[in-house]
């Protein structure tokens, strides 16, 4: 099960698209939660197009000989730039950006370019980096006073621990720098081993968010289940515009709920039904109508 659900979350390449998806799995009862939980652990691995990219950077014979600086003769002051607030600089700028066109394999290529030629400093990069982890952790915490019933404690408990991992990979970051620095690591020239740690930054990223993930997913499976945590089911429906959901998974999405409202009509024919769950039942039949017409 392990090595299917890897597979099937390297095939999404977008972590926030393998976590949305696994999101409305659980709360449309289309796999087994134990499954999703696994897709939301691994979705980090979604980006391992990065590996190839990174690897073509290292091996560009072309490399600084493309510089921006080369370019348009400018002085180089962005290597320069070593300060703390620089760090914010990167990070405000590219949480901007994710935020407009959502790709972190994109962006993170975008920084590996820069700094591989020489462009900006390392320092820079780092703060980059998570500016644009940021900004998918941030989408996520929105959503989770949009949800309703079982999905919204899911979803806290997720969001609160990607933003704890993040927070501690900057950290890390920031003050490996610092220490990698006084060792002399990056004194030879102005560009050795600034792409070298950019890489091990971003590397750092993906397996504390990995790590963490993994741990709070093994246990969180294997929490008991009060009926009480299971009120209401598809409430994730209103909130589809704003998750990113694949077309071929809409598509079958599309089907799971035709036959779902089918069911529900044969539900509100039969009589001795109690009233609470008649009540249920209309509720969630409100949500797949929603689901149904942003779907087709």
């Amino acid at each position: 099960m392990i090595i299917e659900q890897i597979f099937k979350t390297l095939r999404l390449l977008s972590p926030v698209k393998a976590q949305h998806q696994a999101l409305v799995d659980i709360d449309f009862n289309k796999v087994d939660e134990k499954s999703a939980l696994m897709q939301i652990c691994f979705s980090v691995l979604s980006n391992w197009p990065l590996a190839l990219v990174f690897i073509l950077f290292l091996i560009n014979p072309f490399r600084y000989q493309l510089s921006i600086h080369r370019f348009f003769e400018a002085d180089g002051k962005l290597m320069l730039w070593a300060y703390s607030e620089n760090f914010f600089l990167g990070f405000i700028i590219f949480l901007l950006l994710q935020s407009v066109i959502r790709s972190e394999i994109l962006w993170l290529s975008v920084i590996g370019w820069f700094i591989s030629n020489g462009d900006i400093h390392v320092f820079i990069s780092i703060g980059a980096v998570a500016g644009v982890f940021f900004a998918s952790c941030r989408r996520n915490l929105k959503l989770i006073p949009l949800l309703e019933a079982k999905m919204k404690k899911t979803w806290m408990y997720f969001s609160m621990l990607q933003l704890l991992s993040l927070l501690f990979a900057a950290v890390i970051n920031y003050f490996l720098y610092f220490n990698l620095k006084n060792f002399g690591f990056f004194s030879a020239t102005m560009n050795v081993n600034r792409f070298e740690f950019f890489m091990i930054a971003v590397v750092l990223h993906h397996v504390i968010q990995l790590g963490i993930f993994s741990v709070w997913g093994h246990f969180y499976s294997r929490r008991k289940i009060e009926p009480a945590d299971w009120k209401v089911s598809y409430s994730t429906a209103e909130q589809f515009s704003k998750l990113s959901l694949g077309s071929t998974f809409k598509a079958e999405l599309n089907i799971f709920v035709e036959n779902k409202i089918v069911e529900k009509s044969k539900i509100s024919d039969l009589t001795g039904v109690p009233q609470r769950l008649l009540k249920l039942s209309e509720k969630e039949s409100e949500y797949l109508t929603t689901a149904k017409a942003y779907l087709k």
